[in-house]
């Protein structure tokens, strides 16, 4: 019986393991694809900061288009 007792605090004790091997790489996993949307939306935010600029120097052409004439 003693036997057997230690056979299954070894399973449970793989078991209790493989569970924290499961969480780390869930972690693992949420934190790659956090990090991968952030770079995604960096780079939209950048491309709407660089359309913004856009309009902004037409806008200032033409304004300065109706003033200067």
């Amino acid at each position: 019986m003693d036997e057997s007792y230690k056979i299954n605090e070894k399973s449970l004790l793989k078991i209790e393991i493989l569970g924290r091997v499961h969480q780390e790489l869930l972690k693992w996993k949420n934190e790659k694809q956090h990090k991968e949307l952030q770079k995604e939306l960096d780079c939209k935010i950048e491309k709407l900061e660089n359309l913004v600029n856009l309009l902004l120097d037409n806008v200032y052409c033409i304004h300065s288009q109706l003033f200067d004439t």
